[in-house]
């Protein structure tokens, strides 16, 4: 593998704490490292049962022969230990096949068979808040009231300009309540295209619990929390707000319907 050395040096925890730091900040970027990564815990972790479980059963026979052998007291560990790190080259080829297999059928198969589902696209889709204005708070068609590239951002779900948009609906101020609260909303909806989802939960929040929320606007800050709860791993909350609409059979009753049905 590539980063052999490099992976086995942070396994045994040989890297410096900046090295270290480093190294686990490119896990979360580099995806072919993290599964490289696993594979060689899963290498080690099998040669080291394999190891004690050989050193178990002839234990007692190295004992023995220390006994009787002043010879073999002094030769026979050494030599041991030599062909156990023969037996470790030679089985890494071997063990690489097996754990690469043993990550194929734990993690691409189930997969395979059971897709995740992408709930955000199903929920944006089915809202179509990137393809409605009014539904993206933008106002009338002839009130400008935002600018076009930031709502093209969330128009087009451009997850690479999320954090322009964040920038953008985070300082919008005007003498308008209204549309500070429209602004607000596209905020939630850009640090979802971020996966900033915690963020939007608070923003959303805030919306829900300001009385001079229109209904048009709660009922779709009051989806998305859902939507942001279950993908931060809430699901319990997240599931019963998504079941509290469907019951309310309002605007969002038939998707917040389908998106639980495939949860």
């Amino acid at each position: 593998m590539k980063h052999f050395d490099l992976i086995e040096d942070y396994l045994f925890n040989r890297l410096s704490e900046e090295d270290r730091v480093s190294f686990e900040k490119e896990l979360t970027n580099n995806e072919v490292l993290a599964k490289e990564l696993a594979l060689q815990r899963i290498e080690f972790d099998i040669i080291d049962q394999m190891e004690e479980d050989d050193l178990r059963t002839k234990a007692a026979s190295w004992k023995k022969k220390l006994e009787t052998s002043e010879t073999s007291q002094k030769s026979t560990p050494e030599t041991k230990e030599v062909k156990l790190i023969n037996k470790k080259r030679y089985l890494l080829p071997i063990l690489a096949i097996a754990a690469s297999l043993l990550l194929f059928i734990g993690i691409i198969v189930p997969n395979f068979i059971t897709p995740q589902p992408n709930i955000l696209a199903q929920a944006y889709e089915g809202a179509k808040l990137e393809y409605t204005v009014t539904l993206l708070q933008k106002g009338d068609e002839g009130n400008n009231i935002f600018k076009q590239p930031y709502l093209q951002i969330l128009e087009k779900r451009n997850k690479e300009k999320a954090k322009d948009a964040i920038s953008y609906f985070s300082t919008f101020s005007s003498d308008v309540k209204i549309e500070n609260t429209r602004a607000k909303v596209n905020l939630g909806h850009a640090y979802i295209l971020e996966e900033d989802f915690q963020s939007a939960i608070d923003v959303f929040t805030k919306i829900e619990n300001d009385p001079d929320t229109p209904n048009r606007i709660r009922e779709e800050v009051h989806f998305f929390k859902g939507i942001a709860l279950i993908k931060t791993e809430n699901n319990k909350n997240g599931v019963q707000i998504l079941m509290d609409i469907q019951k309310e059979n309002g605007r969002y009753g038939p998707l917040a319907k389908k998106i639980i049905e495939v949860l």
